[in-house]
């Protein structure tokens, strides 16, 4: 996290080499004990600003909406944590994920149940899941990058060559004066 704040701020991090840590603590999360919550985060957390996280979050989910409108191949889930995407074939998921993802937008693939090797798991399920995008609309971002993850979306849903007509510019727009 603390990498990831520095990228935000526009500190020169390699943004591959941030990725390559990033899914390698997440595959750490499997493993090991389970432990509680550090006795530093314990002590930050009542300090923290969730009600403004939570309404920043839902705004920019509604921004996010109100952008994306209809997509043909495409809905959006009614979701209150992340704008969670559901394709109408694998193949189209995972177009638009490589396609975002080379647009510098990283889309997590939160329940990816063919790794999951439980006879319970109905097929639909794990056929679901291979649809299925989420996006961070968290409070780190603001309108602007709603719109345009957005039009990120539609261009990579298109399949037109290039990149997103909107640029990003420095980067995000992150609106934290105020939340913390």
């Amino acid at each position: 996290m603390a990498w990831k704040r520095q990228y935000l701020e526009g500190a020169p991090l390699d943004k591959e080499t941030f990725r390559a840590r990033a899914l390698a603590a997440e595959v750490a999360f499997g493993s090991g004990e389970i432990s509680g919550i550090t006795p530093l985060s314990r002590e930050r957390l009542p300090a923290l600003p969730g009600r403004a996280w939570r309404e920043r979050r839902a705004r920019n989910l509604a921004a996010l909406r109100s952008a994306l409108g209809e997509v043909p191949g495409l809905r959006v889930l009614e979701a209150p944590f992340a704008a969670t995407l559901v394709f109408d074939s694998p193949a189209r998921r995972d177009q638009v994920r490589a396609a975002l993802i080379g647009a510098r937008v990283y889309p997590a693939v939160l329940w990816p149940l063919d790794e999951i090797a439980h006879p319970d798991i109905p097929p639909g399920h794990r056929e679901l899941s291979r649809r299925v995008l989420s996006l961070h609309c968290d409070f780190r971002y603001g309108n602007r990058d709603m719109e345009w993850v957005a039009e990120a979306v539609r261009w990579a849903v298109s399949g037109r060559p290039g990149t997103p007509r909107a640029e990003r510019g420095r980067g995000l727009d992150v609106e934290l004066q105020g939340l913390l």
